[in-house]
């Protein structure tokens, strides 16, 4: 199995605080070829209840795990304008998590020419 470290903030605190939603923060390339600053989220799964708030930064470390979900609304398929067929979302859970706290976010670094992309 993976194992996956994020560097990331801790945006909500679900399930009697045994599950926590982080937003990592990363560089890449927009739609028209624009350098942005995009999110990815994470679901961390704990075996006991985490103590720290929510904004939280830190480091989440556990074993990675994926699910495909197909996009659905109203219990009606939603159809991707790009390819014309049903959309598919991935969602990555970090089991058996754990969490080391640190004193302040690490922002991306900021764009220049000399990056690849």
């Amino acid at each position: 199995m993976a194992t996956i470290k994020v560097q990331g903030n801790a945006t909500r605190i679900f399930w009697n605080g045994r599950g926590v939603e982080i937003s990592e923060e990363y560089k890449t390339l927009g739609e028209n070829g624009s350098k942005v600053i995009a999110t990815r989220k994470y679901t961390a799964w704990f075996d006991e209840a985490v103590t720290f708030p929510v904004n939280t930064f830190g480091t989440f470390e556990g074993s990675l795990s994926a699910t495909i979900e197909k996009w659905v609304k109203d219990e009606q398929p939603v159809i991707d304008k790009r390819t014309g067929e049903q959309g598919v979302s991935v969602k990555l859970a970090i089991n058996g998590a754990t969490f080391t706290g640190n004193a302040a976010p690490t922002p991306p670094a900021s764009f220049d020419d000399a990056m690849p992309f």
